[in-house]
């Protein structure tokens, strides 16, 4: 807690962070809410949470080929 209250540059984007987790959570509520009203509620529900879980999988993807660099800071 002490850098986040030290660190401007850290405290931004850690809030930064914490809005887009909030949005994100919004917009799964809202579209459940939404999807209920299709023809088909299950199968939209499964196809938003199949496209809101793949960018975490990209994320780990994404962070395993950043590790086998060998001079980061030229990456």
């Amino acid at each position: 807690m002490e850098v986040f209250f030290r660190n401007f540059h850290y405290r931004i984007f850690m809030l930064a962070n914490i809005i887009s987790a909030i949005g994100f959570s919004l917009f799964g509520i809202v579209f459940v809410i939404y999807a209920r009203h299709m023809s088909h509620p299950s199968l939209a529900s499964s196809v938003a949470s199949v496209a809101g879980s793949l960018p975490l999988l990209l994320d780990i993807l994404m962070g395993y080929l950043a590790d086998q660099s060998t001079n980061y800071f030229r990456l």
